[in-house]
């Protein structure tokens, strides 16, 4: 059984990853963000501000 905080962080967790996937979001539900590129560089840049 998990306990709250284990359950608070899993979604934290959720929230971050599907926040950084908005970056280089594709139209069929994908992620590409090649290095360096404009959507690379965006997610680089709100990751150090979150």
């Amino acid at each position: 059984m998990m306990d709250q905080a284990s359950t608070t962080l899993k979604d934290d967790l959720r929230q971050s990853i599907n926040w950084l996937a908005s970056f280089g979001k594709t139209e069929n539900g994908g992620v590409t963000r090649l290095l360096y590129d404009e959507a690379w560089q965006q997610a680089q840049q709100r990751s150090h501000r979150k």
